[in-house]
């Protein structure tokens, strides 16, 4: 079940891969693209997407969908068609969610 976080803090380090693209959509790449941190050209745009979502965790909603997956939506109009989603490390990351007792 996705759960709405009530706080978010991780590493640099500790994001594995970020996601950037449709939302309602498989994840096999071909609705969005894929930017892994163990690749070199992929560092920077990681770096900015992170930054942009932190930015925006004041003023939407991040969602868990597993306690380390993380997914904002990231669309103007506030449709789920565009999203950010944040991989970090499985064995790290337990994530308080407001929906857990």
């Amino acid at each position: 079940m996705n759960e709405v976080l009530k706080e978010i803090e991780f590493l640099m380090d500790d994001v594995e891969k970020i996601y950037i693209g449709k939302g309602d959509h498989c994840r096999c790449g071909c609705g969005g693209e894929y930017y892994n941190n163990n690749v070199a050209v992929d560092k920077a745009k990681i770096q900015r997407a992170v930054k942009k979502f932190l930015k925006l965790t004041s003023e939407r909603d991040v969602i868990s969908i597993k306690d380390y997956i993380l997914e904002m939506n990231v669309s103007k109009n506030g449709e789920r068609d565009w999203v950010y989603t944040i991989y970090l490390n499985e064995d790290k990351y337990k994530i308080e969610s407001t929906n857990k007792g």
